[in-house]
Parts: C-alpha cells; structure tokens; sequence
C-alpha cells in the first residue's frame, strides 16, 4: 500500500500517533489506511530510527507486516535493537563483519568467527581462545563467512 501511494505521489508522515497525509487521496484509500494505521506509523517510526542511525531503509521496507504488528507499542530502545540485528544479519549475509563484532572465538560449526566482545567473554577458553558450540555466522553461506586469522 505505501508502495502503491508513494509511486502515486502521496506522502505519509508520523506525528506522534498520527498520520498526516500530504497528496490526493480517495475514500477507499482513507478507508485502507485508516486500517493499517497501527502498522503504517511503527513502520513509520522504524523509517525515522533506522535513517538517525544509518541503517539502510531497505531493511525496513522489507519487514512483512505481520512481523510489524508484534513491534506496535515498544519503546524506541526495542525498535533500535531489532533494527541493528537486521543490520547486523544483512551484513553477515554479505559477507561483512558487522561493528562491533571485533573479538575472536572458535565456533564448534564455522571454525575461527568474530564475535561481539561480551558474547565472547562467557564462552570457556580453550588454547588461549573462547570456544562456541555454534555462532550468529553458522547461517552464513560458508564461502561468505570472513575469518579472522588464528594461531594455533
């Protein structure tokens, strides 16, 4: 629907708990959007959060509403944290380490890994190095995941 209103020339702005619409719209769109109001402003609001840190919109558009409707009502802090793990996830599946991820481990699947520092941190230490049974890369296509150099 956005996609539809957007290509049509219409813009949809989140005031709080409202939308205000800029462009020519008909009844059934009122209708519509009147309906996917709660879905409309989080989207909205994860438009805004995702732009004040950098995250590509892309990500967002990509969220099937039925995912949007369990993220109506949390806090600012929620949304920011689901949207770093789709950032995150996004590029692990390009191949790239996301920031952050700047601590070396041995994942039991994937060999040597980055991995955040705290998680790191309260896997046991084998041979000098922490040892995980299994990682946020093990979903990565092999040849993608990019492996920090370990000594033995």
């Amino acid at each position: 629907m956005l996609t539809d209103l957007r290509a049509r020339g219409v813009k949809l702005e989140r005031r709080g708990d409202r939308l205000r619409i800029v462009g020519k719209i008909d009844e059934a769109d009122i209708r519509a959007l009147a309906e996917a109001k709660p879905i409309i402003l989080v989207r909205l609001r994860l438009l805004e959060l995702a732009a004040a840190e950098g995250i590509a919109p892309k990500l967002v558009d990509a969220i099937a509403d039925a995912d949007l409707r369990d993220c109506i009502g949390l806090p600012d802090d929620l949304l920011r944290a689901y949207l770093f793990a789709m950032r995150d996830s996004d590029m692990r599946q390009r191949g790239q380490v996301p920031p952050g991820e700047n601590a070396v481990a041995v994942c039991a699947r994937c060999g040597p890994a980055w991995l955040h520092p705290a998680v790191a941190a309260v896997l046991p230490v084998v041979d000098g190095l922490p040892r995980a049974a299994g990682c946020a890369w093990c979903r990565v296509a092999r040849e993608r995941v990019p492996h920090p150099e370990v000594e033995s």
